[in-house]
């Protein structure tokens, strides 16, 4: 065992050097180096969570519920009376409350842009 060790250590020692390397060299003489710039910070948006959608979704919701009840109203309307603007104004009021509540959902449901920038100089 020992004779073993003895003979590989021997072998070890009187190898030929290592061929040289090229491409390491080169890396390793040339002048550029690899270095990292920190992204720049991106200021997030202020505000505006949901309020927008919300405000989108009111107005849309108010506008449907009002003239959809409206023209259904006075379609089925035969006496010619002006009945159905109260009708048509409660709706557009609950149009626009669940528009709103629908148009804040949409708008949370999206997530905002974020930027990532990322450079490397040689």
């Amino acid at each position: 065992m020992f004779t073993g060790l003895a003979l590989s250590l021997v072998l070890a020692t009187t190898a030929a050097p290592p061929q040289a390397r090229p491409i390491t060299e080169y890396v390793e003489r040339s002048a550029w180096t690899a270095t990292m710039v920190p992204a720049p910070v991106v200021a997030p948006r202020g505000g505006d969570p949901v309020k927008n959608g919300a405000i989108v979704g009111a107005v849309v919701g108010g506008i449907v519920g009002g003239v959809g009840i409206g023209l259904l109203c006075h379609a089925v309307n035969d006496t010619g009376d002006p009945i159905c603007w109260k009708a048509a104004l409660l709706y557009a009021g609950i149009g626009a409350g669940a528009g709103a509540g629908i148009g804040a959902g949409v708008d949370a449901l999206f997530g905002r842009r974020t930027t990532f920038a990322a450079s490397v100089r040689f």
